[in-house]
């Protein structure tokens, strides 16, 4: 079983939605969760195309961004887990 999908912990809600969904629904999910990822990934390569005026950011502004989206890019691939979990365990 993936981490934090026990009772009280960071996805057991996303875990308890997953199980009522369709098989059609998760991959659906799956699919936008990819999307994310590719985006915010892009947005850590070169944020200057994302955030007008990059240059002219204070540094800290800057750093708390990246550190943001680097946060987003593992939440996203750890739903996007979650989900391929259910998925496959349901084919079984």
């Amino acid at each position: 079983m993936p981490v934090g999908v026990l009772a009280g912990e960071r996805n057991h809600g996303e875990y308890n939605n997953l199980l009522h969904q369709t098989e059609a629904q998760i991959a659906r999910s799956m699919i936008s969760y990819d999307a994310e990822i590719a985006e915010h990934s892009r947005k850590i390569a070169n944020p200057a195309a994302y955030i007008e005026a990059w240059h002219l950011k204070d540094p800290r502004y800057q750093q708390g961004l990246l550190r943001r989206w680097g946060k987003e890019v593992a939440s996203f691939k750890e739903k996007r887990a979650l989900a391929q979990y259910v998925l496959l365990k349901r084919r079984r």
